[in-house]
């Protein structure tokens, strides 16, 4: 059963981010390829972009001096001035290596560096996995381990892609 988009991608360019640079704006395609996503798997167009957290989360922590929290991996914009995340879980050879504070303190640490009143973060959280990981058991398992939350998202790169309308992508 095929669900309908839900968002439409706009570009982050603009977006005030706490220590962000010019680099961290990327295509999806390329983070998504460079968090292990097979290439078969990556259905964004290379002008569909987003903020890649990492690096910022590093930057933040050296003007700190302090070591850096974990983050989602891709901070995307979507239609009406609202963000949403994602962490690719691309590497994972187990969906039981999923940590629920892991992924609550990520959660955290990325609204952390939005500076930008003007944006709604949404509460839908992504957590992506490779289809061959991905069975319905491990996303069962993943459901239960986070209680049937309706903001976490257990998804493949390509039920990912499909969250988004495809008009100028």
């Amino acid at each position: 059963m095929e669900q309908a988009a839900k968002y439409k991608l706009e570009s982050p360019q603009g977006l005030r981010v706490r220590n962000i640079q010019q680099e961290d704006i990327r295509p999806v395609c390329d983070v998504l390829r460079e968090e292990g996503c097979p290439k078969s798997e990556i259905h964004f167009k290379p002008n569909d972009l987003c903020i890649v957290l990492d690096a910022i989360q590093k930057r933040t922590a050296q003007r700190r001096h302090t070591s850096p929290q974990a983050s989602a991996d891709l901070l995307l914009c979507v239609k009406k001035h609202r963000i949403l995340l994602a962490d690719a879980k691309f590497n994972c050879k187990t969906v039981k290596n999923i940590e629920r504070k892991e992924i609550v303190d990520k959660r955290t640490a990325s609204r952390a560096v939005i500076a930008d009143d003007g944006y709604q973060m949404l509460q839908d959280f992504y957590l992506l996995f490779k289809t061959s990981i991905l069975s319905p058991m491990a996303k069962d398992y993943l459901k239960r381990t986070f209680n049937n939350s309706p903001i976490l998202h257990f998804v493949t790169a390509i039920e990912f892609a499909g969250q988004f309308e495809d008009k100028n992508r």
